[in-house]
C-alpha cells in the first residue's frame, strides 16, 4: 500500500537533510585526501625521476653538465609543487552538474560546501567528477615531467608526445613491468619498408624499442602510503552510504509518483448516478 503523500514529504525531507550532511562530510574527506595525496605524490614523483636518471638512464643524466643537472632538479622541484596546487583545484568547481539535479544555492560566503546539490545522484556525480579530475591532473604532471626530462635528453626524444599522451591514459589498465612505482615501460614498434622496383613483396623489417617514462598511478601512491589508504577508505565509505541513500530516494520518488497519480484520479472520477 502507497503511504500518504505526507508521509512522503516528510520522508523526502529527512533524505534530503541526509544527503546535504554527507555532501557537506564528502567534500572535507575530498580536500584532506587531495592534501595527503599532494605531499605523498610529490614525493614519489621525485623518487620516481630519480630512479629513471640513476638507475634506468644513467648514461644519459651523466651527459649532461653540472648547470644542466641543476636546471633539471630545479625545473623538477618547481612543477612537483605545482601538483599540490592542482590537486586543490580539483575541487574549485562543484556547480559544474546538470540544472536538473541542484537547487538554488545559499546566500552569502558563509554556504555550505555542495550546499546547492539536493540528490544523492547529484552529490555522487560530483564525486564521480573530483575522481576524473584527480587523475587527469596526476597525467597532466607525468606529461609535464616527461616533456622535461625529454627536453634534457635523459628520455629520448624521439617518442612522440602523442604516443606518451596516450601511453599515460591506458598505463592504469596495463600491468607494467617497471621495478619502481610510477614507472611506465612502452615498448615501441619501428618499421622500415625497404621498397624495390619491380619487387611487390617489399621486405619490412621491425624492431621493439623499449622507453620508461614517469606516470603517476594513484593506486600506487596509495599503496606507499598508509595515511592515504586510510582517507581513501573514508572517502569511498561516504560514497557508499550515499549510494544506499540514493536507493531510499528513488524509492520515494517512485512511491510519491504512485500516490500523486491516485489522488490526481480521484480528484477527476466521477461515479454514474
Amino acid at each position: 500500500m502507497v503511504r500518504s503523500l505526507q508521509n512522503l514529504q516528510s520522508e523526502l525531507n529527512e533524505l534530503t537533510q541526509k544527503t546535504s550532511l554527507l555532501a557537506t562530510e564528502l567534500y572535507h574527506q575530498y580536500e584532506n585526501y587531495c592534501e595527503i595525496l599532494g605531499k605523498s605524490a610529490q614525493k614519489q614523483l621525485i623518487l620516481a625521476v630519480y630512479q629513471v636518471c640513476t638507475q634506468i638512464y644513467p648514461e644519459a643524466f651523466l651527459k649532461l653538465p653540472l648547470g644542466q643537472r641543476e636546471a633539471l632538479q630545479e625545473n623538477l622541484r618547481q612543477i612537483s609543487q605545482t601538483l599540490i596546487a592542482q590537486l586543490r583545484s580539483t575541487l574549485d568547481h562543484p556547480q559544474d552538474l546538470p540544472p536538473q539535479n541542484t537547487i538554488e544555492p545559499f546566500d552569502g560566503a558563509n554556504a555550505p560546501p555542495l550546499a546547492h546539490l539536493s540528490t544523492p545522484d547529484a552529490v555522487l556525480l560530483w564525486g564521480k567528477q573530483r575522481e576524473q579530475a584527480i587523475t587527469e591532473a596526476l597525467d597532466k604532471v607525468s606529461e609535464e615531467v616527461n616533456q622535461l626530462l625529454q627536453q634534457f635528453q635523459v628520455i629520448p626524444r624521439q617518442i612522440p608526445s602523442k604516443l606518451l599522451e596516450i601511453a599515460l591514459k591506458s598505463g592504469d589498465n596495463d600491468s607494467s613491468s617497471a621495478k619502481a612505482a610510477n614507472i611506465l615501460d612502452l615498448l615501441l614498434e619501428a618499421s622500415e619498408d625497404e621498397d624495390e622496383e619491380d619487387d611487390r613483396f617489399a621486405q619490412e623489417e621491425r624492431s621493439l624499442t623499449k622507453i620508461t617514462a614517469i606516470h603517476l598511478r594513484r593506486s600506487e601512491i596509495e599503496f606507499n602510503d598508509a595515511h592515504l589508504i586510510q582517507s581513501a577508505k573514508k572517502t569511498h565509505q561516504i560514497l557508499h552510504k550515499l549510494s544506499q541513500l540514493r536507493q531510499h530516494y528513488h524509492r520515494n520518488q517512485q512511491e510519491n509518483a504512485i500516490a500523486t497519480a491516485e489522488a490526481a484520479w480521484r480528484s477527476s472520477w466521477r461515479e454514474e448516478e
